[in-house]
């Protein structure tokens, strides 16, 4: 069952960002899949965990790579609050690994911050690189 469904109201203005803000989604829908249904087994739940952290971390090398392309002012705020999400991620691995499993806390954590940080920070990050004419 999706819980993050994709639309118009999520897309910053940069057609490669959005397309991997539309991956995230779907990554963390699966993860989320994962963690409540009781029939996928714990290693399933930490492939996809591993899946989504990878993903994350990449996505916001290349956003910042962008956004420092580009001068961004405000680049080291968006590189701040990155590096709080792989720290929480590597958190949430950490727990997977001692404890076997993790709660829809993970989940609940990481699709409240993606959606925060789309719908504020990278909105801005979206309308500044459109300014400098990367759509």
């Amino acid at each position: 069952m999706a819980l993050l469904n994709w639309s118009a109201s999520y897309s910053i203005g940069v057609a490669v960002l959005d397309s991997e803000h539309r991956h995230l989604f779907d990554l963390l829908n699966q993860l989320y899949d994962s963690i409540i249904d009781g029939s996928v087994s714990d290693e399933n739940t930490r492939g996809i965990l591993d899946k989504v952290l990878d993903f994350a971390v990449r996505h916001c090398d290349h956003e910042e790579e962008m956004l420092a392309q580009a001068n961004y002012p405000g680049l080291a705020d968006v590189s701040h609050q990155h590096e709080y999400l792989r720290d929480k991620m590597g958190d949430f691995q950490r727990k997977l690994s001692r404890h076997g499993c993790v709660s829809t806390e993970l989940a609940n954590f990481l699709m409240e911050w993606v959606l925060q940080h789309i719908l504020k920070e990278d909105k801005k990050c979206g309308a500044f690189l459109n300014t400098v004419g990367i759509y």
